[in-house]
C-alpha cells in the first residue's frame, strides 16, 4: 500500500518535472516580470506584483477548475494557465473582448467564453471551481452580485482572489465607489466569510468561505 502510494507521489512528481520543462520559457517571463513589476507584460503591469503569487496559490491548491472573472491582455491568465497546466487543472476566462492569445502549449487547459461576467454566472451550472480570480468591472454592486452568484459554485476548500482592493491608496483599503472591491469585502459578514490581504500591486485579497 505505501509503495504504491509512493509509486504514484514519484509518477506525479515526474509529471510536473516534465510539464515544467515543458513551459520554463513562461515561468521564466512570470519571474521577471514579477521581479520587475515596472516592466510592462502584453502592453499591462498593473498586476506584475502578482504573477508568481498566483502560480504559487494555484499550485498550492491544485484546482481542478479555475475561473478567471476580467481578462484583458492577459497577464493574470498567463500566470493561472501555467498553474493549471502544471497541476493538469483547467482555466475558464471571461470577458466581453479577446484580447488574448492563448499559447499553444496551454490551449488543452483553457477555454475563453466571450460574456460579462454576471451573465456567465447566471448560466453556470452543476460546476464547482477550487479556485476564482476576479479582476474586472470594480463597481460595488457588480462585486456584490458577482460573489452572490458566485456563492453556489464553491465550498468551504475554495478560494476567491479579488484584485484592486488598495488602488492607488496602498497600504490602505479604499472605499472609492468606482473601485468597490474593498467596500464589498469589509461589508461581508464575518461569521460566513473570511479575508487576508496581500497590500502591495493595488491589493490582492483571500477571500474563503466558511460556512
Amino acid at each position: 500500500m505505501k509503495k504504491n502510494r509512493r509509486q504514484r507521489l514519484g509518477q506525479a512528481c515526474k509529471n510536473i518535472k516534465k510539464r515544467f520543462n515543458e513551459s520554463h520559457n513562461y515561468i521564466r517571463t512570470l519571474i521577471v516580470h514579477s521581479a520587475c513589476p515596472s516592466a510592462r507584460l502584453y502592453k499591462y503591469k498593473a498586476t506584475n506584483s502578482h504573477l508568481m503569487m498566483l502560480v504559487g496559490i494555484t499550485l498550492s491548491l491544485r484546482p481542478k477548475r479555475v475561473l478567471e472573472l476580467g481578462v484583458g491582455y492577459g497577464t493574470s491568465t498567463l500566470s493561472l494557465l501555467e498553474g493549471v497546466y502544471l497541476t493538469e487543472g483547467f482555466l475558464d476566462s471571461v470577458d466581453t473582448e479577446e484580447l488574448f492569445r492563448c499559447p499553444d502549449i496551454f490551449k488543452n487547459h483553457w477555454k475563453f467564453h466571450k460574456s460579462d461576467s454576471v451573465r456567465f454566472l447566471k448560466n453556470a451550472k452543476d460546476i464547482k471551481y477550487d479556485l476564482i480570480f476576479i479582476d474586472d468591472l470594480h463597481e460595488e454592486d457588480h462585486v456584490a452580485l458577482e460573489l452572490k452568484l458566485i456563492e453556489p459554485l464553491i465550498d468551504k476548500s475554495s478560494v476567491i482572489l479579488l484584485h484592486d482592493s488598495m488602488p492607488r491608496s496602498v497600504p490602505e483599503y479604499s472605499f472609492n465607489k468606482n473601485f468597490g472591491v474593498a467596500s464589498v469585502i469589509h461589508s461581508l459578514p464575518r461569521d460566513k466569510w473570511e479575508f487576508s490581504t496581500i497590500p502591495v500591486c493595488n491589493g490582492l485579497t483571500i477571500l474563503r468561505k466558511i460556512v
